[in-house]
């Protein structure tokens, strides 16, 4: 390869790099900061793995477990299963309607 275009690549991708840095770094350009959190049973979850989550108008997150459903309101989980909601009938919740 041409060495000269060997340098051009070599600039034109530390400048990128250099710039998405930046951008990570910047608060002030407009995109938004976004932060994950990681639920488990240690939080309050039936158990650590989701088969289906609906949210309400209100902002309720409605999770399906294998061990019943966990109304989420962003702080805390309220379970409910069979054994705190007599009406239901399983606690393998695999749906949601919305």
């Amino acid at each position: 390869m041409n060495f000269r275009i060997l340098v051009i690549i070599i600039v034109i991708n530390l400048s990128f790099c250099l710039s998405f840095a930046q951008m990570q770094e910047s608060p002030d350009i407009g995109l938004p900061r976004l932060k994950v959190d990681n639920w488990q049973m240690e939080q309050g979850l039936p158990v650590n793995s989701i088969m289906t989550v609906a949210q309400t108008s209100d902002g309720w997150l409605f999770l399906g477990t294998e061990e019943g459903l966990a109304r989420f309101d962003g702080n805390t989980f309220f379970p409910m299963n069979t054994a705190t909601i007599p009406g239901l009938k399983v606690n393998f919740i695999t749906a949601l309607l919305g």
